[in-house]
């Protein structure tokens, strides 16, 4: 009697171009089921979660407008292919992963104070009572006498996302697909970025075990036998354990590695950043050009990126403005405690000519070239659209003095100037909440994915407003929102799916 073989290159369904199939690993028939599904030919979708602690809660807001406060984590997370997330991003990510509406996602994980605290635990002026025990003291002395030195208690942050993220901290990826999988139809596969503390380079946090953009085990002759004999304990990475990984920005904020215990060894890690991933949009699209074929994307304009930012303070360098306090007109001293502390956070930004641009340029999408191709800026009709706030003046003409936004107090840009990735008091975070409104409003500029040195849009979208207009119009030109598909139409697909059709078998 044939038998149908589950391995890592089985394909099920009726034969053509449109056949749905699965490939990978899979481990259960729920992750075949969402496999099956997910990898069916059509357009494919990436959403791009950048780090940004508590400013992540900007990306949340920025779904509610485009999903609706109601809406639950699973049918936004259905309406992608690949979702790829660092630090602040992979909270966001965890918390469409609990399966709250939106709103809860926001209220809960962002907005209630005692959680955000259970994350950002502060260091204690104390012993530690370990081979170190001087360690916390030390950080905090220098942070009196220095501004550079750890802030929070690196194990804490861990059990306080464990309880956030209750009940599905402790899945791994693999199991998160294929539960969302089965539940929603379909599911996209994920991929958080941290940066491995002891190898010094990055490492990829993946659902998808068979993705040709991992390493492969050793051909050697039985190899794969003595690994698993010598690591007989090793598991997945649970959610919970690759969020902390990535969310573990050093020196400033934590003051330690995050450890992750895999059998019988630890590892170490930093934020994803370090690897010069806080936004991670370009391993995202690595990721599904290195797996084209296994994910059917066929041609590259079938690859459209939503690439959700967490926001950016900045003032122009030049031009006239009513208050000086608008231009950043003295460049500050160079000193070794200064210049580590701007290390410190310059690993943290995303300026808007880097990875959004090269994301453009590698999909082939088109770039102004007024005096050679015709094309006139702003180019708005890429298949990569970036949101993302960018806290600054604005002024009416190029020739026009700078001036605040409408609706934005000096003392509040100022404010927001100063404010780190770990806004933990309500007031901080309330203004947060009001420049995230202001730029969903219009208020404030939005990323653009490239500018000019008058800080005009060239390629991208200016505004909140227009760049959800490109979005919804990218989702409609590929069949609309999935996630959101009345249950009748997902049921249906599935079996299409799953209708009996060529497939490889052994024969025992």
């Amino acid at each position: 009697m044939p038998l149908l073989h589950v391995g890592p290159r089985l394909r099920v369904g009726p034969a053509g171009p449109g056949a749905a199939r699965v490939v990978g690993s899979p481990y259960c028939w729920k992750s075949l089921i969402a496999g099956c599904v997910m990898s069916a030919e059509r357009p494919y979708r990436i959403l791009s979660l950048d780090g940004g602690g508590s400013w992540a809660l900007i990306q949340v807001m920025a779904l509610i407008e485009i999903y609706g406060r109601d809406t639950r984590g699973h049918d936004v997370l259905a309406d992608f292919d690949l979702v790829a997330a660092n630090s602040g991003g992979s909270l966001t990510l965890g918390g469409l992963f609990t399966d709250k509406t939106l709103g809860e996602v926001l209220d809960q994980n962002f907005l209630d104070e005692a959680k955000r605290r259970s994350v950002f635990t502060e260091l204690p002026f104390d012993i530690d009572f370990d081979d170190r025990p001087f360690r916390a003291m030390w950080h905090r002395l220098m942070r009196l006498f220095a501004n550079v030195g750890a802030k929070y208690r690196t194990e804490a942050k861990y059990d306080g996302l464990r309880a956030l993220l209750d009940p599905v901290g402790d899945r791994d990826l693999l199991d998160l697909h294929s539960w969302v999988g089965g539940r929603k139809g379909t599911a996209p596969h994920v991929l958080i970025v941290g940066f491995d503390y002891d190898m010094r380079r990055a490492k990829f946090f993946r659902s998808d075990i068979g993705s040709l953009s991992g390493s492969t085990p050793s051909e050697q002759l039985g190899a794969r036998l003595r690994e698993d004999f010598a690591h007989p304990r090793r598991r997945l990475p649970t959610l919970a354990q690759a969020i902390h990984a990535s969310s573990n920005a050093p020196v400033k904020f934590f003051m330690s590695p995050a450890e992750i215990a895999n059998g019988e060894h630890t590892e170490r890690y930093w934020d994803g950043a370090i690897a010069g991933y806080n936004n991670p949009v370009l391993a995202a699209l690595v990721e599904a050009l290195a797996n084209r074929n296994r994910y059917r994307i066929g041609t590259l304009a079938e690859l459209t990126i939503l690439s959700l930012g967490t926001g950016t303070v900045a003032r122009p360098t030049h031009g006239r403005a009513a208050d000086k306090r608008l231009v950043a007109s003295e460049r500050k001293l160079s000193t070794l405690h200064g210049d580590l502390e701007q290390l410190a956070m310059s690993i943290l930004d995303d300026p808007p000519d880097s990875a959004t641009y090269t994301a453009h340029v590698m999909l082939g999408q088109p770039l102004p070239d007024p005096n050679g191709s015709g094309v006139r800026p702003p180019v708005t009709n890429g298949s990569v659209v970036r949101m993302s706030p960018v806290i600054r003046p604005v002024r009416d003409t190029c020739n026009a003095p700078w001036r605040l936004p409408d609706g934005m107090k000096l003392g509040v840009f100022e404010q927001l100037r100063e404010l780190d990735l770990d806004a933990v008091d309500k007031e901080d975070v309330d203004r947060l909440v009001e420049a995230g409104r202001l730029w969903i409003a219009g208020r404030l500029p939005n990323q653009a994915i490239r500018e000019n040195k008058e800080y005009e849009c060239q390629i991208g979208h200016a505004t909140f407003g227009e760049a959800l207009a490109a979005w919804r119009a990218l989702v409609q030109r590929s069949g609309g929102m999935r996630g959101l598909q009345p249950e009748a139409i997902r049921s249906a697909a599935l079996a299409a799916a799953l209708r009996p059709g060529p497939a490889e078998v052994v024969t025992p």
